[in-house]
């Protein structure tokens, strides 16, 4: 099998000791329930976090990530179900009215390649 090297970074973490939740979805109906991949990246105090590198068949993927500034292992969200710890996308364009659909974040994987997923 002819697997493609993704390589995720993430920019803008709080400069907090923490860890960052990193999900891969490969379909639209997982998407944002049950993920293909689950990784953890460490968070330093200077809000530095290093990159993960991932090896899967070409194909239709989207990532999410979250900061999990409190280390409950959970995305905490207010009252309306917005996020209150930094999250982020692929493709993501900033802050939304309403939660990424898998058509705006997904993207084709078919030659290694490195993603930067800027935390909001």
């Amino acid at each position: 099998m002819d697997l493609k090297e993704m390589i995720i970074s993430v920019s803008g973490a709080k400069a907090v000791r923490s860890n960052v939740f990193i999900a891969v979805y490969e379909t639209r109906d997982t998407f944002l329930e049950s993920e293909l991949l689950l990784r953890e990246l460490n968070v330093d105090s200077r809000g530095q976090a290093s990159a993960i590198s991932l090896h899967l068949k070409s194909g239709m993927y989207a990532v999410a990530i979250f900061q999990d500034l409190n280390n409950n292992n959970i995305l905490d969200k207010n009252m309306l179900g917005i996020p209150t710890e930094p999250y982020g996308f692929t493709n993501y364009e900033g802050l939304q009215l309403a939660p990424p659909t898998w058509n705006k974040t997904s993207f084709y994987l078919d030659s290694d390649r490195e993603i930067v997923i800027d935390l909001k």
